[in-house]
């Protein structure tokens, strides 16, 4: 499905998918690409553009454009091999948020076409960083650098990357691999369940040493819309691993995980905006605002688990495609912008949100890029991805 009819905020419309005309914009602007004095955050853009990418690729967005396609492929080389040219230490890595393992994707796909080994050296080396990485007492691993806080963020940026990377290893390491996400995500769950809702706060303290920390489990105060967004796109990525058998209990386990959060997070959805709130359990707090991004995830999560079969138990009650939709078009309405230079953009974004930090309710609300400010999402392709166009690339 094309952009066609869809008022892009200049009051013009055209019939080239979201998916690629943000693609090209992201490459017009030269974002996506890996600097040596980059900030902590790069490493999610390079790796979530590069998997942006890849969808488009993969989906066959650009058979028929064949100049297109071959910048998308130039593009690719470059951000992938600037990239792993700064992560070939795996020491270094542990010095970075778990956001450096989203570039694993680019990464793969580039050694299986090349099969330089630039790629796989450093491909090898973040997998030894995950062995590096510090844990807490329960065996939970460090989101970043600040002792004993673990996010659910870090889940989609690990999943994938370790189910991909030992799934090319033989059975063994691909066992091992299952285990420690089945780890990772069980300490989540436990941790970060946020009773009044049933839905899982951004993060925990197993020290409970910060300020924020509850006094049982450790867990931050807020429910943050793209954290628990990260967590859905972690196991919808387990879920459709090949590495999983779809026949073991461990796969069983993650699908009812998968289940249950999903239809706690259409519950909660909007029902005026069709969005999802910035502290999703905080509606009526002054400051709170609809999310852009955390709404973009949500869309293709929900799209691309029910095409997959994932969410059969849901259907048809819960309405579950028909609120992906309707967030869909609201997404498009209100957030999808078009720049004089013909480029997209994406407003209504959170910039960042910390617990290393107060986490306060003021912090948490007031970290959003300016509206009408176009903004570089640090996960660009999501918003691509939740566009009919390609069915979200869902739906392939």
């Amino acid at each position: 499905m094309t952009s066609n009819g869809t008022d892009t905020g200049s009051g013009t419309s055209q019939s080239k998918p979201y998916s690629i005309w943000m693609a090209e914009s992201v490459i017009a602007r030269g974002q996506g690409l890996a600097s040596p004095d980059g900030d902590s955050g790069q490493w999610l853009r390079i790796g979530f553009f590069q998997t942006a990418l890849l969808e488009i690729l993969s989906a066959n967005g650009l058979d028929d454009m064949v100049e297109q396609r071959e910048r998308v492929l130039d593009y690719l080389e470059c951000g992938t091999r600037k990239a792993a040219s700064l992560v070939l230490d795996a020491k270094r890595n542990v010095t970075f948020s778990l956001d450096r393992l989203s570039l694993g994707r680019g990464l793969s796909f580039q050694y299986e076409r090349s099969k330089d080994e630039l790629y796989k050296n450093a491909l090898d080396a973040l997998r030894e960083s995950i062995d590096l990485q510090p844990r807490n007492h329960f065996g939970g691993l460090w989101y970043f650098h600040y002792p004993d806080l673990s996010y659910l963020d870090g889940m989609y940026m690990l999943v994938p990357f370790m189910l991909d990377y030992s799934g090319r290893r033989g059975i063994d390491e691909a066992d091992n691999a299952v285990c420690e996400i089945l780890q990772q995500i069980n300490l989540l769950w436990k941790h970060c369940f946020h009773q009044p809702s049933g839905l899982f706060v951004h993060g925990y303290d197993s020290s409970q040493k910060y300020e924020w920390s509850h006094n049982k489990n450790g867990a931050s105060p807020f429910v943050w819309g793209r954290s628990l967004a990260w967590l859905t796109l972690a196991l919808l990525a387990a879920l459709e691993s090949p590495t999983m058998s779809k026949d073991s209990a461990k796969w069983e386990n993650l699908k009812s995980k998968f289940q249950y959060l999903i239809k706690k997070v259409v519950h909660c959805r909007d029902s005026k905006s069709n969005g999802w709130w910035q502290l999703m359990c905080s509606p009526d707090l002054p400051g709170n605002y609809i999310e852009s991004s955390c709404s973009s995830i949500f869309v293709f999560v929900i799209l691309r688990g029910s095409r997959l079969g994932f969410l059969e138990s849901l259907l048809p009650d819960d309405n579950i495609e028909k609120a992906a939709c309707e967030a869909y078009d609201a997404i498009v309405r209100k957030f999808v912008v078009k720049r004089d230079d013909g480029t997209l953009g994406l407003n209504g974004t959170v910039d960042v949100c910390s617990l290393n930090s107060p986490a306060s309710y003021d912090i948490s609300i007031t970290l959003v890029a300016p509206f009408n400010k176009t903004v570089f999402l640090e996960h660009p392709h999501l918003s691509l991805q939740a566009s009919k166009e390609n069915a979200i690339l869902a739906r392939h």
